[in-house]
């Protein structure tokens, strides 16, 4: 997504951040700031014959804030929901019109129903989900769903910047959301690529990742405008294996290399990276923001806050990215405590302010895919 003549800007007017540690962006970024994790312990025969570690919602709180018959919809279904709502009471866009695209990112949607499905059999299928979701808010255009595992979630937003770019719709909806369920908790159980604690993105001691469960929203528009806007965004594929990423970084460097320079190699003054605390994907970021020659930039994950929360995840970090940018403050990564000696990043390893007017934002995820998102500040 390159930006060229006569191709208009795409502002973010609103976000929601829904995770177990709040129900909104601001309250989010609170429990950010007092370094609390949402990552303990749980005991889930269900889910899991094995304790676990993982960042798992209160699903009462999320039935409780529900508006509507909360026994009609599935738990991602209003993951999104509530999510969608709370971004769209900030917005001033007429959702309901032609010119407004509800875009969902998901790696699993319904998932958890394969076990216990209290609806029809099909409501396992994406699509079904959104129509759901379509019908809830009455929107008149049919959903466009993205799901292309880890990297679903940057996909969507770059995917709605491209849309909106080119004049076909002047607001997008983009929604992110998945759960943590025995299908998702056994595969990387069987990939052995759990971390037996909360995981440690980048730290020399990192042991496998956590997984999480939540939800979030950016609205994007081209007809209203905000501080913050989407600059530029691209993807790639590396080809090297469907589970494990590359050795080199390079399909993450095309991906982050594609988005700069779009605009002319700007200066970079932070990137949220994947940082998912496994050993290969970590060494791969690495190596990848070195040939990007970004490897001075203050980099953080997420990750040992919110768990990896799939396709969720690239629009859970992108919402609290823009939420940096505008506070111009800088999120440790919270798990890094030793440097590796095969890492040579800047990582953040306190709060601390900083002027903040370019941020990259990237994913990887299985199948060699990769994604970067570059935001700005408008000044």
């Amino acid at each position: 997504m390159n930006k060229r003549m006569g191709m208009k800007e795409v502002y973010v007017v609103a976000d929601n951040v829904i995770s177990p540690l709040g129900f909104n962006t601001s309250d989010n970024f609170k429990q950010l700031l007092a370094a609390n994790t949402a990552i303990v312990s749980h005991t889930l025969p269900a889910a899991s014959p094995l304790p676990f570690f993982a960042a798992l919602l209160n699903k009462s709180k999320l039935d409780t804030s529900f508006e509507g018959d909360a026994s009609s919809y599935s738990y991602f279904e209003k993951l999104c929901i509530n999510s969608i709502s709370n971004a769209l009471s900030q917005a001033k866009i007429n959702y309901q019109d032609s010119t407004t695209l509800l875009i969902i990112s998901t790696t699993k949607g319904n998932v958890d129903l394969l076990l216990s499905n209290p609806f029809e059999a099909k409501r396992v299928y994406l699509h079904e989900s959104a129509k759901q979701i379509q019908h809830y808010f009455k929107l008149k255009n049919t959903p466009l769903i993205v799901s292309n595992a880890c990297i679903s979630g940057v996909v969507a937003l770059n995917t709605a910047a491209e849309l909106l770019n080119h004049g076909i719709y002047k607001h997008c909806i983009v929604v992110g959301a998945d759960v943590v369920s025995e299908f998702t908790l056994s595969g990387f159980e069987t990939f052995k690529a759990l971390s037996p604690g909360p995981c440690k993105p980048f730290d020399a001691q990192r042991n496998g990742t956590s997984l999480g469960e939540g939800a979030a929203t950016l609205i994007l528009s081209t007809q209203h405008k905000s501080k913050l806007k989407i600059l530029s965004g691209a993807s790639s594929n590396d080809a090297n294996h469907i589970s494990g990423p590359s050795r080199d970084g390079v399909g993450l460097f095309i991906a982050v290399n594609k988005t700069m320079q779009a605009h002319q190699l700007p200066k970079i003054d932070f990137i949220s990276a994947h940082g998912t605390g496994t050993i290969y994907n970590d060494e791969m970021e690495s190596k990848a923001f070195n040939l990007a020659g970004l490897n001075q930039v203050p980099v953080n994950s997420l990750k040992g806050f919110f768990g990896h929360t799939f396709g969720a995840a690239g629009i859970i970090e992108s919402a609290i990215t823009l939420e940096s940018m505008r506070r111009n403050c800088l999120i440790p990564t919270l798990g890094f405590e030793t440097k590796d000696a095969g890492i040579n990043l800047n990582i953040i390893k306190k709060a601390e302010n900083q002027e903040l007017h370019t941020s990259l934002k990237t994913a990887s995820g299985f199948g060699g895919c990769n994604a970067a998102v570059m935001f700005q500040k408008v000044v």
